[in-house]
């Protein structure tokens, strides 16, 4: 008898079926090997909390201008996205801790917000700077897609009979990929 469950397998990691089957998972994200400077991973903080928040983002850049060193323009003030590096411990947060101040913002409120926000998605914070590092300046729609874009985990299963199956799946949760799975009914035995 065979019957179809979901699987939770750690993302990059192993994991055994109760049919003796093995299960590795292997992330296959572009933007995993992008090396983010600095200032794209600051603006990306402010981007993918606007972006999360539903306040949006007209753009934001890692490029240089009179008086910044990266700059991000949302649809509109947000005290969460403004505090979010400084959440982080980034620097660089004068600024915005200064305007978020201006604007009333509880500041150890929306730190916790953002805080809290990045930890559970921190992939998605990572394809948002990736984007910004990769293109200098990136517009809302183009960051909004890194964040929604499925991750792509390359899974792999090894049946006990020595078959192979290899495909791509995107139902990652957080450090876990949920992996769709045909389990056998083992012969007992005799």
């Amino acid at each position: 008898m065979e019957r179809l469950r979901h699987l939770e397998v750690p993302l990059n990691g192993h994991h055994y079926a109760s049919d003796g089957s093995e299960i590795d998972t292997e992330t296959k994200d572009p933007y995993e090997r992008v090396c983010i400077s600095s200032v794209a991973f600051h603006e990306g903080v402010h981007a993918f909390l606007a972006i999360k928040r539903g306040v949006g983002v007209k753009q934001a850049s890692r490029i240089p201008g009179p008086g910044y060193l990266g700059k991000t323009e949302p649809y509109d003030f947000d005290g969460v996205a403004a505090v979010g590096p400084a959440a982080l411990g980034l620097e660089g947060c004068g600024h915005d801790l200064r305007l978020a101040s201006y604007k009333g913002v509880n500041i150890g409120a929306a730190k916790a917000t953002g805080r809290q926000m990045v930890s559970e998605d921190p992939r998605g914070l990572r394809r948002v700077s990736a984007v910004i590092e990769q293109k200098g300046s990136a517009t809302g729609g183009e960051l909004e897609e890194a964040l929604n874009k499925g991750e792509n985990v390359l899974v792999r299963i090894r049946r006990r009979d020595g078959t192979t199956e290899e495909r791509l799946e995107e139902d990652v949760r957080g450090e876990t990929v949920m992996v769709p799975f045909q389990e056998y009914k083992l012969p007992k035995a005799a």
